[in-house]
């Protein structure tokens, strides 16, 4: 069924309304997700130039969004609205000039706009007019410099402070410690409007003068409210131990004294101060009265102690038993060394600058402290900032200032828009979008808090304007209103910043077709919960293994988990009964909304962290044939390509680094294995050597095998590039390693081969930029690179997938916020919240300052103190309202369908905290279990926990389902799980082999390797390359085996270049299948090419072809020839190879009607060349199988077409055959391989093959099938 253009039935909101049209006055528009807040200030700013009154320039506006790309994105939806109007009446002067200023207009960031105004008004500040922004690597070089000359000067100098901090970070990691330490003290500080106001804030509050000042910390407010906040739920506890005193032959007579526990928790909740909650449990709990046996029932009676006991011993460890004057003297002490942190800090941050100026280079922070110090002169009485006279002249030509992302923004940035605002001459004209919902960016120093602040002030009227955008004009109500039902029950205001209500809640309203009878049982959108429950996974973690444990756990976790996705996916996505959704489609000039069929690229997985998780989830994905892309935004030095050619640098700048040698000598660069460096190890152990490279070296003098021939090659390269490390710069240096070893063609070749192409582009890319800054020299580069990893600074891999192209995307929940997708998993909800910065020595605070632990440095032992107690509370606060905020997004990401996955291993207990929830009245969940949940799972889990009692009240009953699946429910390989158990005996076995009998041993193994009744199963292949089925199966009927294929597969025609003297070939003897690689390996090595290698070059010269640029071109031999030349000059084939080029036969095919058809899809862009790819077939359709065995697995098939086209909405597939044989052979041998290609390529594509072409170059024609 179709629907009309969207836009001729959704009208504004009145929300919507209300934040174009109100005028002269500060405006914070809560735009929840969906809600149109871009439209919205888009229009308002059009309808202020095109005000027929009082119209505005589009230059007089401060626009500010978040990244430059949503600032192109706002330009131009404002060109094209101003188009529109001005299309509407060309005459008017003042809209024909607007298309001319909107391209000068300050749409930026705020880093832009500072950087502006820092470059215009240089003169007033002590900086160099031809300063520049350093790149983050350069800039971490620096400060590491800076931080040596500083050491060294405190070294020297013999600074008592000092050597105190040396000793107290020195206890592990001598001073790397400490300098962690400075490098965060400074960063927390630089976020701030006046860093030097942090430090003083932060040295002050350790100097505790008298009580009230105690209680007027920060972090002591903090406690006491914290506290607070978990006796609301101790009251809870009293009232369901008095129910159960109130059973039927209950201990009833207990009731009294819970009376007096309910009094006493109230003192503790009325108290005020850090000693009213001290002093508050001084007269101790009442004790029970006695009761006599038989009284009551002795179970009951028993259940009520317990739980008594239980709330008690909570009650017990919330109340501080130290006096506030031991606290005191605890912060006294470590004042003697927090505050000298503070001091070298400091002294760190003045020099770095001094730094900085001298060479003439900044950060962006740098840049935003400068434009603050231009624009602000002091404070009022307040605390506002009073604008500096320059900020006023700014401000009079500012009509208005609109800030995108507002819940984003921080300190610094509101008080720099704050001074150029016209808020100082009573002219209220900021303009603030925004969700605090969606602050995901704590860790950038974003303060949501800002947001919140104006949220709970600002009024529907008046000089500050409150309008609230809840409409939700992107996703289905079966996405939103569950959405509403988590966080309706998660999303409080001491966790999250505000109170999820219905003034915050999603509301439905954007507009679907109805489906047709057809159409309508494939519309299913409910949202789902997929929990898997692995507590039957035994734990057999020994404590001093744990952690490792854990990650190799969590790695099986994740796994099943990836698998039970998987399957989802493919219900999904069924050809006959998967999903259909909705899509926009323009029909006569209108939009048109249809449904379709859903595909891959409709589904996106969002994970909290690709670490640990996108490679597990994308290899699973593609072991059940269904093509994914891994968006990692990091990552980027962990590819594996980047390590080695990293590695390759290293070695060439020092090759006495075993690590990086062993690296590259184990990559295909050297093409050495670890028994290969085994053998040299065990070789030269004699000698005492110290190095790998002496290892080498010793072993090529003293050794001749296939070993050595490996060393001498890469050890002449080597050479060649530390001869040439000062001659050629980095990037020359690095494609030279490249081009030599071939390695950046083979790792175009390899899985994902495009990705790994594109990040050694981006390496030489990244090369060439460090060339161009302030370091030079490989040595420094590798330092540069270093520090950008150390310091997490990271480009992520290089982006190669198109929004077109039809894979899953798997992303992190941070990359998906602004986007949308019509089907969306959520998952891998089970891994644990990480809380790693509480495990460290130092904890630091935005509003807190700094904590430590209590060290005795002559004792040598340290312990937590209450403060530091407190400030770990306060991150696992802070970063729990944090989490609650990304999974919001990630959540609101679905337009027609949400599927929520995650495992759970102590399923049990989770289930007894739901069963606990089951009475429980308030909407919200109870403080504790959402402060003390662990996962994103345990807190979704529990929001179900009343879902039959609330599903009627928040219309969910027909919109959210839950299913808990097993290990058993999961179709995971039989082959795979038994070979995985007989490897790890099989290893595990090789460890004892020394202190356990053969006849035990065989005894363990006999049992591992019992019968099976499917054991012809598990002998198949679960992926096969194209070829293999070729060799498995007879295309015409009759059948031949392996090696009959494997001969035949040697008999190539010559395809010499006839230019070369080459134009005949004696027949020689067809090898045997068994020495088939060493006449190919003697071949490769000897100049002569066999069968095989010369139609990898055909192929290889073909691939290269710009088949493009051949359009009007007359002379194909001519270019045959250049073409050959060109490949000769690049070094892609050597000598050998180039002879196996036959100028004339690669002419003959490019005037082929073939090639003729290739050339012109090519300059329409549809031609597309060794196309990689993998794709699952039923195991049925691939193998010849029993009645008996009812398969329903699938078979990952995989190879690379040669190449294919598009052609009148059809797929041609072609292949090229360079085969000695007749039409009918050829015929017979291909036929079922390019059927694959065919079949591939049509569910890839989703478009129907209409011919499938071979080019034979022995017979020099086209064979079609």
């Amino acid at each position: 069924m179709q629907m009309p253009n969207s836009s001729e039935v959704i009208t504004l909101t009145p929300g919507q309304q209300m934040a174009i049209e109100v005028r002269d006055a500060n405006v914070l528009v809560a735009a929840a997700a969906g809600s149109g807040k871009t439209k919205v200030l888009v229009d308002r700013i059009v309808s202020k130039v095109t005000d027929k009154d009082n119209p505005v320039n589009v230059d007089q506006f401060l626009v500010v969004t978040f990244t430059n790309a949503a600032a192109a994105q706002m330009r131009d939806k404002i060109r094209g609205k101003l188009q529109k109007a001005l299309s509407k009446n060309p005459s008017d002067e003042h809209l024909c000039r607007q298309q001319l200023l909107v391209n000068r207009a300050d749409i930026c960031t705020i880093d832009s706009f500072c950087l502006k105004l820092v470059k215009e008004n240089f003169n007033m500040l002590d900086i160099d007019s031809s300063f520049t922004i350093g790149d983050a690597g350069v800039m971490e070089m620096v400060k590491s410099e800076v931080m040596d000359n500083l050491f060294e000067e405190l070294y020297d100098k013999g600074d008592k402070e000092f050597k105190v901090l040396v000793d107290i970070f020195g206890l592990k990691n001598n001073e790397e410690e400490l300098r962690k330490a400075v490098a965060n003290v400074y960063s927390k500080a630089s976020s701030y409007p006046i860093p030097m106001a942090w430090y003083s804030n932060a040295k002050s509050s350790f100097d505790i003068k008298s009580e009230d000042v105690f209680n007027n910390l920060k972090w002591v407010e903090y406690y006491v409210n914290s506290v607070k906040a978990e006796i609301a739920d101790i009251r809870r506890e009293i009232d369901e131990v008095e129910a159960v005193c109130n059973l039927p032959d209950g201990p009833a007579v207990y009731v009294e004294t819970l009376e007096a526990d309910r009094a006493l928790v109230e003192r503790i909740a009325e108290a005020t101060t850090y000693e009213d909650l001290r002093i508050a449990l001084a007269d101790g709990w009442t004790g029970l009265p006695r009761m006599k046996k038989g009284d009551c029932d002795e179970d009951i009676k028993d259940k009520a102690q317990k739980l008594r006991n239980k709330y008690k011993k909570r009650v017990g460890m919330l109340i501080p038993t130290k006096t506030y004057q031991q606290v005191v003297e605890e912060q006294e002490h470590l004042a003697s060394y927090v505050i000298p942190l503070i001091k070298l800090t400091e002294r760190f941050e003045e020099e770095y600058m001094k730094e900085k100026k001298l060479r003439r280079m900044f950060e962006f922070s740098d840049i935003a402290h400068m434009a603050h110090s231009l624009v602000c002169s002091a404070y009022d009485v307040d605390g506002k900032p009073i604008p500096t006279e320059l900020a006023k002249n700014i401000s009079m030509g500012i009509e208005e200032i609109y800030i995108d992302e507002y819940q984003d923004s921080n300190f610094l940035q509101e008080e720099i828009l704050y001074c150029v605002s016209g808020n100082y001459r009573d002219c209220p004209n900021m303009f603030m979008v925004g969700d605090v919902k969606q602050s995901i960016y704590r860790f950038r120093m974003a303060r949501p808090d800002l947001f919140i602040g104006k949220y709970d002030t600002f009024k529907d009227t008046g000089d500050n304007v409150k309008i609230l955008l809840n409409n939700n004009f992107r996703s289905r109500a079966e996405v939103l209103l569950p959405v509403n039902y988590f966080f309706y029950q998660l999303m409080g205001k001491e966790l999250g910043g505000i109170v999820y209500d219905a003034s915050a809640s999603l509301v439905p309203s954007a507009l679907f077709p109805q489906p047709n009878e057809e159409e309508a049982p494939l519309v299913s959108h409910n949202t789902e919960i997929m929990v898997l429950n692995l507590e039957d996974i035994e734990d057999t973690a020994r404590p001093e293994q744990e952690d490792a444990e854990d990650d190799m756990e969590n790695l099986a976790n994740l796994e099943l988990e990836a698998h039970m996705i998987a399957g989802r996916i493919k219900e999904l996505l069924d050809k006959d009964n998967g999903m259909l959704v909705c899509e926009e489609i323009e029909v006569d000039g209108q939009e048109q909304k249809i449904y379709r069929k859903a595909s891959y690229k409709d589904i996106v997985i969002l994970i909290r962290s690709m670490k640990g998780v996108g490679e597990v989830f994308y290899n699973v994905l593609s072991a059940h044939g269904i093509p994914s892309y891994l968006s990692d935004p990091k990552g980027y030095f962990d590819a594996v390509e980047v390590r080695v050619v990293m590695s390759l640098l290293s070695v060439v700048d020092n090759s006495k680094q075993d690590i990086p040698l062993a690296a590259v000598l184990m990559s295909p660069m050297a093409r050495l294995d670890e028994s290969d460096i085994a053998v040299i190890c065990d070789y030269t152990k004699e000698k005492k050597l110290q190095y790998l490279y002496d290892k080498c070296q010793l072993y090529m003098l003293e050794i001749e095998d296939e070993i050595t021939k490996k060393l001498k090659t890469f050890f002449e390269l080597l050479e060649n590039l530390k001869d040439n490390k000062n001659k050629l710069s980095i990037s020359q240096l690095i494609w030279e390693a490249l081009e030599v070893t071939g390695y950046y063609t083979y790792v175009s070749a390899m899985p994902m081969g495009h990705r790994r192409k594109a990040n050694l582009d981006m390496l030489l890319d990244k090369a060439e930029v460090y060339e161009n800054g302030y370091y030079k020299g490989l040595f420094n580069f590798l330092r540069y690179v270093d520090k950008l990893k150390v310091n997490q600074v990271d480009f992520g891999e290089a982006a190669v997938v198109n929004e077109d192209e039809d894979v899953v995307r798997i992303m992190t929940m941070h990359s998906s916020k602004g986007l949308e997708y019509p089907i969306v998993f959520v998952s891998a909800l089970g891994k644990y919240f990480n809380r790693e910065d509480n495990k460290k020595n130092l904890i630091i605070n935005n509003d807190y300052y700094l904590s430590m632990k209590y060290m005795n440095r002559n004792k040598r032992y340290s312990k937590d103190t209450l403060v530091r107690e407190a400030f770990k509370d306060i991150n696992i606060s802070e970063g729990l309202a944090e989490e609650l905020r990304v999974l919001y997004v990630a959540l609101t990401r679905a337009k027609e369908k949400l599927v929520i996955t995650g495992y759970v291993k102590k399923y049990t207990e989770l289930m007894n905290k739901c069963e606990k929830l089951m009475k429980h009245s308030d909407m919200l969940l109870p403080y504790t279990n959402r402060k003390k949940a662990d996962s994103f799972i345990d807190l979704l889990v529990q929001t179900m926990a009343r879902f039959d009692r609330l599903k009627d009240t928040y219309e969910v009953a027909d919109k959210l389902n839950i299913k808990v699946f097993d290990k058993s429910m999961l179709a995971v390989s039989t082959k795979r799980s038994i070979e995985d158990r007989v490897q790890k005996v099989e290893r595990l076995l090789e460890q004892l082999e020394s202190q356990v009998n053969s006849e035990t041993t065989e005894e363990i193994l006999k049992s591992f390797k019992r019968d099976y009744s499917y054991q012809k199963i598990t002998q198949l292949k679960s992926k096969l390359s194209v070829s293999d089925i070729k060799k498995m199966k007879a295309f015409d009927g009759t059948g031949y085996d392996d090696s009959e294929f494997a001969c035949k597969a040697l008999e190539y025609e010559k395809f010499q270049d006839d230019s070369e003297g080459e134009d005949t070939q004696s027949e020689k003897e067809v090898a045997k299948p068994t020495e088939i690689q060493e006449e190919q390996k003697a071949n490769s090595t000897s100049g002569k090419l066999t069968g095989a290698m010369r139609g990898t070059v055909v192929h290889k010269c073909m691939e290269l072809i710009d088949f493009a640029s051949l359009e009007g071109e007359t002379n194909l031999y001519k270019f045959a020839v250049a073409h050959k030349k060109a490949l000769k000059e690049r070094g892609i084939f050597d000598d050998a190879e180039l002879r196996a080029i036959n100028c004339k036969k690669v002419a003959n095919m490019l005037k082929s009607n073939l090639g003729q058809r290739m050339i012109k899809a090519a300059i329409r862009g549809e031609l597309f060349k060794e196309q990689q790819f993998s794709i699952g077939f039923a195991a049925t359709k691939v193998f010849d199988l029993d009645d008996m065995y009812d398969l329903d697995d699938t078979i990952i098939v995989q190879g690379i077409v040669d190449g294919y086209f598009v052609e009148d909405g059809a797929i041609v597939v072609m292949d090229y055959k360079t085969d000695a044989c007749d039409e009918e052979t050829l015929i017979g041998r291909y036929k079922a391989q390019l059927k694959y290609y065919g079949d591939t390529l049509s569910q890839l594509r989703g478009l129907p093959v209409k011919e499938m072409i071979m080019y034979s170059f022995g017979m020099e024609k086209e064979v079609s099938l």
